[in-house]
């Protein structure tokens, strides 16, 4: 589980720390940098896990270019992940030079329980082996990262399983106008917008068919005469169908904006709950849904959640969830005059013992740091 998140000169976020708990909703006005936090953890998982290139994964763009600060020309992150296993410590440091428009990697470690398995510094690299004693020294690209760049090891086991944990970080931003009827390929993971949902379900229909049967179940119960969706075969694609009592079937495509983004929701939250200590980051699920069908998708993943199976973040100002979820899990992002840094307040008794309820409270607009 992600237990702490700092960073310095990613947009907004100055000298920001976010500590997550199991379930957190992050809230705040447009442009105080909710999208901004899971765009980082986005980042850092292409970085590492995929071994995108820094100038790909952290753009020069991204640097905070805030008028009311001066103007570093470093980003800094930091990442403290909790395992069955113990802690791991991420840290980062990116220099930035504007004259060149160019990027590179400063300073990059990892510990685990606070004892080194990997650090870089301007391109020399140090490894260390499961015990921690000193492996081999090596240069290093500036522009990747070396913990992603290391290959498995029988004596780095603890390395690949933190970038195997970097790789179980899902940002979603549902987008069902985009999501395909036909597929080509299986893929192990959705895109951001779900857009290859199809490409996703044909992967976990061979390799976690009970996350598909669990998904379906649900679904079942929330889509009126909703069965399965199926695939059939059309040269080397598979176009998908959605199956109805009397044996009717609907192209994907033909379903309602809605019934896409529950099957996407539910599919989403069953797949991920199959991956040891996922980390699920869903910005504004609640979009494209009726209101009596965001409960039972929110009753789902909170089980999910109390049974320890996955790790969720979630970006809503929807009434529904802001009432089930503000008091004991609320984050509220706010900038001052939109022109500051990202500044968090922890929704605490105050706002959940007032007579009256949260969502009330941030519409009459007590609720943020300059109220």
């Amino acid at each position: 589980m992600i237990k702490k998140l700092y960073v310095n000169n990613f947009r907004s976020l100055v000298n920001f720390e976010l500590s997550p708990g199991p379930l957190s909703l992050i809230m705040g006005p447009n442009g105080s940098g909710k999208s901004a936090v899971f765009d980082l953890l986005d980042s850092l998982r292409r970085f590492v896990a995929d071994g995108e290139r820094l100038d790909s994964a952290f753009s020069i763009d991204d640097k905070s270019q805030l008028p009311s600060l001066p103007n570093s020309e470093e980003m800094h992150l930091e990442l403290e992940l909790a395992t069955d296993e113990g802690v791991y410590f991420y840290s980062l440091t990116i220099e930035y030079s504007e004259l060149e428009k160019k990027q590179r990697v400063q300073k990059e470690s990892l510990e685990f329980n606070g004892k080194p398995l990997f650090k870089s510094t301007l391109g020399e690299a140090q490894l260390y082996r499961d015990d921690h004693s000193e492996g081999p020294n090596f240069p290093m690209d500036w522009n990747q990262s070396g913990v992603g760049f290391l290959m498995a090891r029988k004596d780095n086991q603890r390395l690949t399983r933190f970038k195997e944990r970097i790789q179980r970080i899902w940002v979603v931003r549902l987008n069902p106008f985009n999501m395909a009827d036909e597929s080509r390929q299986e893929s192990t993971r959705p895109t951001k917008d779900m857009s290859n949902l199809v490409d996703w379900y044909r992967y976990l229909v061979q390799s976690r068919f009970e996350a598909v049967q669990e998904s379906t179940d649900d679904l079942q119960d929330r889509i009126s005469g909703f069965r399965s969706l199926s695939a059939v075969e059309k040269g080397e694609a598979r176009v998908f169908r959605a199956i109805f009592e009397g044996k009717q079937s609907f192209l994907f495509s033909k379903l309602s904006e809605g019934q896409r983004a529950l099957i996407a929701l539910y599919t989403l939250i069953y797949g991920v709950a199959e991956e040891a200590g996922a980390t699920l980051c869903i910005d504004e699920p609640e979009n494209f849904l009726a209101l009596p069908e965001i409960q039972p998708w929110l009753d789902g993943l909170y089980d999910l959640v109390e049974d320890q199976r996955l790790q969720a973040m979630l970006i809503s100002h929807h009434p529904r969830m802001v009432n089930f979820l503000a008091a004991g899990h609320g984050v509220w992002l706010e900038r001052n005059n939109q022109s500051g840094p990202t500044r968090v307040k922890i929704i605490g008794p105050a706002e959940s013992d007032a007579p009256i309820k949260v969502d009330e409270l941030i519409s009459r607009g007590w609720i943020g740091t300059n109220a």
